[in-house]
């Protein structure tokens, strides 16, 4: 158990190191006007929140573990924070490319639960024709309530959908995303794996502070 633990940490800090170090990246080579528009906020944001789970992951998980533990989360609850949580993270592998080694992608994103799946919308570009070479996917949302911290992951398989009685009935044509670019792909993540984790910070007092 305790090596599983360890290997979804590891995992989840090289995810959240990867995707801030693109985002970052892709800031960088931005002009300023680009930077203070409407993607420029989306892109810092996100990418200082990867930061913030970094810390979480390395820092508050060891910390936590030594005082109160990692509690796993049921499944249930589970779903409840996933449907809950307005952005979570596609995790997909890159197209194949000759000469490179296969890497990750990661994408931010708005979404929905329906029916013990998520969905969400996408234009055209890498997202969809990873997903297509490559159906496997993880899925990540975190979050924090007071001094609790918590972190959801999804396993499954993405499929564009293609039928418009399931694109109607989900009820992903009504979800609003913070990017303006049209969005008229519609995505459905089956899930084959759902993990949950959570532990309660204690505020560390330094010795000698207060008596």
């Amino acid at each position: 158990m305790d090596s599983n633990r360890r290997r979804i940490a590891s995992v989840t800090i090289v995810l959240h190191l990867v995707f801030a170090a693109i985002t970052w990246r892709d800031i960088a080579r931005r002009s300023s006007a680009e930077i203070r528009g409407p993607k420029g906020v989306w892109r810092a944001a996100s990418a200082i929140n990867s930061l913030g789970s970094i810390v979480y992951w390395t820092w508050g998980r060891t910390r936590a573990r030594a005082h109160s533990g990692v509690v796993d989360i049921p499944l249930d609850e589970c779903w409840a924070l996933l449907r809950d949580s307005p952005v979570g993270r596609l995790v997909t592998l890159q197209l194949h490319v000759e000469g490179r080694e296969d890497g990750l992608d990661i994408f931010p994103l708005n979404y929905l639960v329906h029916d013990n799946a998520v969905y969400f919308r996408s234009g055209p570009g890498s997202k969809l024709m990873e997903i297509a070479q490559h159906h496997t996917v993880a899925f990540e949302v975190d979050g924090h309530r007071g001094n609790t911290h918590w972190s959801v992951v999804v396993h499954g398989r993405a499929e564009r959908l293609g039928m418009d009685f399931e694109i109607e009935n989900s009820g992903v044509l009504e979800l609003s995303s913070v990017h303006p670019d049209e969005k008229w792909n519609f995505v459905r993540i089956t899930p084959e794996a759902i993990t949950g984790r959570r532990f309660h910070h204690h505020p560390h007092r330094p010795v000698g502070v207060g008596g």
